[in-house]
């Protein structure tokens, strides 16, 4: 609720343009917010385009697509994750991925290892597992003429 006061605090008649509640689920206002009877910005259908490019123009934020489709992007790597399983991401156009990433791993997977293909450390096989190893934390480094041949059989790289 301190939240709350501090941004009352800074616009008590909503007037000023500095305070602009956001709801995502069905709720009353607390009542220092509805006692103005403030606009507010109706997020509680993630399918709904029109309240997204409102907020995102409003506060000059920009994800490179569609919000909606930025989040359930960001939703379907989390379930994937949430598994145990490895994303791979083809990104197409100009989305934000590092920022959807970065998103992930601050707020529910902070030991997420990323690693960009287009790394030009990433282009022989012996890069790309050296990077995969550096990025979970391994201090196994990759010995040069080793054996890196395929196995038909997935292994679990979680430390």
């Amino acid at each position: 609720m301190a939240s709350v006061d501090h941004a009352v605090a800074r616009d008590p008649d909503f007037k000023a343009g500095r305070t602009l509640p956001v709801m995502r689920v069905e709720t009353p206002l607390p009542d220092p917010l509805s006692k103005n009877n403030p606009l507010y910005i109706n997020l509680k259908d993630d399918g709904a385009m029109a309240p997204w490019i409102l907020l995102l123009n409003g506060c000059g934020g920009e994800l490179g697509t569609a919000a909606i489709a930025w989040l359930y992007a960001r939703d379907e790597i989390r379930r994937y994750l949430e598994r145990g399983q490895s994303v791979n991401l083809l990104v197409r156009g100009n989305p934000k991925w590092r920022e959807l990433l970065e998103h992930l791993q601050g707020r529910d997977f902070p030991d997420l290892a990323v690693v960009d293909l287009d790394d030009g450390r990433t282009t022989t096989r012996e890069g790309l597992v050296a990077t995969i190893l550096k990025k979970i934390g391994s201090p196994k480094p990759v010995e040069k003429g080793g054996d890196l041949s395929l196995s038909p059989m997935p292994w679990n790289l979680a430390p």
